[in-house]
């Protein structure tokens, strides 16, 4: 029994040991995030101090890529879904009401969500270098928010960008009901399966402790 009890303590160090490089590599990831969030928005800031000639559209087959300087030999580009901004001349829209507008939703939907996800699993990272198992009920919540949120991204970004586009740049009203992330909503399906495990897991947990 002794040298069961020793290989399990010693199995669960090393789990620890590998969380805790892993919540490295996420902090890591956390701060690129940031870091582009943060240049984001000032490119934002400075799209709107540019003027109109600044912008340069070119349309794509399934993306507009919309530029902007940033100085000599570099700059800076988004690229506008078709199903957001339809294949109009680029005479018929306004390119920097269009960057301005996709890039600001962008920011307040995609790259929201990522940075709410990414603090979501660090917060589980967190729990299991500090518990001695990752199956608690605050871990299935934060993974069913972390579903919710990719879910709710998948079905609504798309079509608020869509509407923001509308009436902020081409005054012509358009929505394509399918415009919705299918792989976001994959991956929101499978994280509430394993929210749902998490959840058994620590009923099971709850169980096996109080046999003890």
């Amino acid at each position: 029994m002794e040298g069961v009890l020793v290989m399990s303590t010693t199995e669960i160090k090393r789990i620890k040991s590998k969380v805790k490089t892993n919540s490295k590599y996420v902090s890591l990831i956390t701060w690129i995030v940031m870091i582009y969030f943060v240049f984001s928005v000032v490119m934002l800031i400075r799209a709107a101090f540019l003027p109109e000639e600044a912008f340069t559209a070119t349309p794509g087959l399934i993306f507009w890529q919309i530029t902007i300087p940033i100085n000599a030999g570099f700059s800076f580009n988004i690229n506008i879904p078709m199903e957001v901004l339809p294949n109009y001349e680029p005479e018929r829209f306004q390119a920097k009401a269009a960057f301005i507008t996709y890039h600001s939703i962008y920011l307040l939907t995609y790259t929201s969500v990522l940075l709410y996800g990414i603090r979501q699993l660090t917060y589980i990272l967190w729990s299991i270098t500090d518990g001695h198992t990752p199956f608690t009920i605050n871990n299935s919540v934060r993974l069913r928010n972390i579903a919710f949120a990719a879910i709710g991204n998948a079905l609504l970004a798309g079509h608020i960008a869509t509407i923001c586009i509308s009436i902020f740049v081409t005054q012509i009203f358009s929505m394509n009901i399918l415009n919705i992330s299918f792989s976001g909503l994959i991956i929101g399906s499978l994280l509430l399966v394993i929210s749902q495990i998490f959840r058994y897991g620590a009923y099971l947990q709850e169980q096996y402790d109080t046999t003890l």
